[in-house]
């Protein structure tokens, strides 16, 4: 008993030491190998230590403990460094306690190190099968081969009791303790090692992930090259004298295309929101526009097969509301094309709620006071269709990829609702599919999202007939590289009276622009000599002077991601168009920076008459409504009658300090930009539509590069004046129109 204890003892404080280890990280990969050797060394000598605290002691001056277990341990896994460094803790302890069995136990030490060596060389010679067999094999061998240092002893006869009272308990102690300690570092330099392999193959596959994505991308603006050419020939075959015959042709021509682009969009947006590691770009967005954006892009569908497009009798919730604005509209994109194409006659119906989240209303109950204008919540979109439904065993099937339920006649990727879920989960969201034949779909999102406040209801888009330079001469340098791509967009422009220039590259587009006479740029991305986004950052540099510096810059691009168009206007360009290029695009976005002017036909044509010249841009801010009754109501009914005063008062404050700042002189055009920018959204909140868009109109030229004219601010000044007035009527409950 007096020797079980003390075995039970140096064996637990072994097991106790490995369990440390295994918890230990890792620390080979980038490791240097002397460094890590030395590591291993010195927490098996101090592991040695450990165990030298409670000896087994044979007579006075003669103790025995598993102190050798981590020395036969120490060559073996690390090598010579490590038996030379684990050796000289446990060597200088034995030292300090002295007795007549000192020098034994140093020798003894000494030999199983040099033992732990060999074994190292050994194994790196050759490929030991059975380890654990080997590796007791190798312990009794070594304890054998530095038993003989106990001759040491000068008391023989107690050398001799030693050996044939002890010798066993000795070399069952060192087997024991390098079983237990070898078990154990094996099992955990395995699981590290495993470990290791799927962090590399978690690598691997995040890189081919990654080649794969730049593969779709780089073919998706590879096809879209050939795509700009047929749909832009198309439109320009349209515009030509063709017979029914012909015309129809060309429609089916330009259907087949848009199909086909509409196929590399849908696996270029399921290969980006597959990658896990994508960003979610949440930002504060319009409710209403990203609904109304979303029905824009099916209502043509619709209408052509009948189908009516019903939002409920309140309408979208007028909120400002934190999402991820382009993800989610491509979901209700996907959602709704879905209704209409396989929905024959009847309705799609759309309905949206937000819901304030637990927290929130826990917290109001416990007293806590909620903001009015900011809280979490969660935002809940339904579309339902009286299409045929779906069999419920067959409902989860819809989200698979490349699953078609329907007729091949109806066409389609099979990708629409594998997009959309895998959008949601990225927003942390969920979608739910009810359905039963021959009853209809209903399609749910539910997505967490933060509430801030009322947001304007999107006005209608002005519908342009008629696009004329702004003004006469108006010269557009077309940049690209391939000659089609520049023929199309030329042609495109010289159909609205614009002159046109072309440049191959970037290094050609500068010089141009900086040698003067050029209004307006449509720059590739993709160039040889000197790209479009380089090109760029030179013609904003200090070393282009103006005007060219500011000249606007519009990218005309096949590449069509969220980065591409981000990375467009951090480059200073004014504006971003992915090719295959639609002209009506084309034009919309030149009128935005000021380089073409757009009117209804009957306004051009009065232009004309009264003036003798081209019409002039149409001011969307005096054709609006100058004041919203219903956006109006819509607000009153989010917030108290108390607090729709203060927001009253708030708007007041703002839009006559705001006003003032674009009428003062000493003002720069960059800080009047911004308060146009800020009068905006908060004439847009409550209603003042003339006020609002005109603000729009007026920092929009300015982003273009343009200026204010005092007929602008006096326009500004007068439309304040009269919202301010209006403001006051509606804070007395009075609201005649102004």
């Amino acid at each position: 008993m007096d020797l079980i204890l003390p075995i039970i003892s140096n064996i637990g404080l072994l097991a106790l030491a490995a369990i440390v280890y295994s918890a230990m990280p890792g620390f080979e990969a980038g490791t240097n190998r002397i460094v890590r050797s030395s590591l291993i060394g010195l927490g098996l000598g101090l592991t040695a230590v450990l165990v030298m605290l409670t000896p087994i002691e044979f007579a006075p001056g003669v103790i025995y403990d598993a102190r050798n277990a981590p020395l036969l341990l120490s060559g073996l896994v690390g090598g010579p460094v490590a038996a030379l460094i684990a050796l000289i803790p446990p060597v200088a302890v034995r030292a300090s306690i002295g007795g007549v069995g000192m020098v034994t136990g140093i020798v003894g030490m000494v030999a199983i190190s040099m033992c732990s060596v060999v074994a190292w060389a050994i194994v790196r010679r050759r490929t030991i099968h059975r380890v654990l067999p080997a590796l007791l094999l190798y312990t009794a061998a070594s304890s054998i081969i530095s038993l003989p240092a106990i001759m040491l002893i000068p008391d023989k006869g107690l050398v001799w009791r030693l050996v044939t009272d002890f010798g066993p308990v000795i070399i069952l102690t060192n087997v024991a303790g390098v079983g237990i300690w070898g078990l154990m570092i094996a099992h955990e330099s395995r699981r590290r090692a495993l470990v290791a392999d799927l962090r590399e193959s978690e690598s691997a596959a995040r890189e081919a992930l990654a080649v794969r994505n730049r593969f779709i991308s780089m073919m998706s603006h590879e096809v879209r090259t050939p795509l700009n050419a047929i749909l832009g020939y198309a439109q320009l075959l349209r515009d030509d004298n063709l017979n029914a015959g012909q015309q129809e042709r060309v429609d089916r021509l330009s259907v087949s295309a848009k199909n086909l682009l509409r196929l590399i969009d849908d696996i270029l947006h399921f290969s980006q929101y597959q990658d896990r590691h994508a960003e979610v770009a949440v930002e504060r967005w319009s409710l209403p526009q990203v609904v109304d954006d979303a029905l824009s892009t099916v209502r043509a569908d619709a209408a052509g097969k009948g189908l009516a497009l019903r939002l409920p009798a309140d309408g979208v919730p007028a909120l400002l509301v934190e999402v991820d604005g382009p993800r989610l509209r491509r979901c209700l994109v996907n959602i709704l094309s879905n209704a209409v194409k396989f929905t024959d006659r009847g309705h799609v119906a759309i309905a949206v709620s937000v819901n304030m989240t637990a927290e929130r209303d826990g917290a109001e109950r416990d007293g806590a006071k909620a903001s009015d204008s900011e809280g979490g919540a969660r935002l809940r979109i339904s579309v339902t269709d009286t299409g045929p439904g779906i069999d419920e065993d067959r409902v989860e099937r819809v989200f698979t990829p490349f699953e078609r339920l329907g007729a091949v006649s109806t066409g389609g990727t099979g990708l629409g609702m594998a997009i959309v879920r895998a959008a949601v989960d990225a927003m942390g969201g969920s979608v739910s599919i009810a359905s039963q034949r021959g009853a209809g779909t209903t399609v749910t999102l539910e997505i967490p999202t933060t509430v801030h406040g009322p947001a304007a209801a999107p006005a209608p888009a002005p519908e342009i007939h008629e696009y004329r330079p702004a003004r006469d001469g108006t010269q557009v340098l077309v940049v690209d590289d391939i000659d089609i791509n520049a023929d199309i967009a030329c042609a495109f422009l010289e159909q609205v009276g614009c002159r046109t220039a072309v440049a191959v590259n970037g290094a050609d587009a500068v010089e141009a622009v900086r040698a003067g006479g050029v209004d307006a740029v449509l720059m590739d991305i993709e160039m040889p000599v000197m790209d479009g986004l380089e090109a760029t950052r030179a013609i904003r540099d200090q070393a282009t002077e103006e005007p060219a510096r500011s000249v606007p810059i519009v990218a005309l691009t096949a590449y069509a991601s969220r980065n591409d168009m981000i990375a467009c206007l951090d480059a200073g360009m004014n504006g971003y168009l992915s090719k295959p290029i639609d002209k009506v695009s084309l034009f919309d976005a030149l009128v935005r920076v000021k380089v073409l002017s757009g009117a209804s036909a009957p306004e051009a044509r009065a232009a004309e008459a009264s003036a003798g010249r081209p019409a002039r841009s149409a001011n969307a801010a005096g054709a609006a409504e100058a004041f919203s009754a219903d956006r109006y109501a819509a607000l009153a009914k989010l917030v108290p009658q108390e607090t729709l005063q203060v927001v009253l008062e708030q708007a007041a404050a703002e839009i006559e300090s705001l006003g003032a700042q674009v009428a003062a002189a000493h003002v720069d055009i960059e800080d009047k930009r911004q308060a146009l920018h800020k009068m905006v959204s908060i004439a847009g909140n409550i209603g003042l539509l003339r006020l609002s868009a005109l603000s729009r109109r007026l920092q929009d030229g300015i982003r273009g590069g343009g200026t204010l004219e005092p007929a602008d601010i006096q326009e500004v000044s007068d439309a304040t004046a009269q919202a301010l007035a209006k403001i006051a009527e509606l804070r007395s409950d009075k609201s005649p129109a102004i």
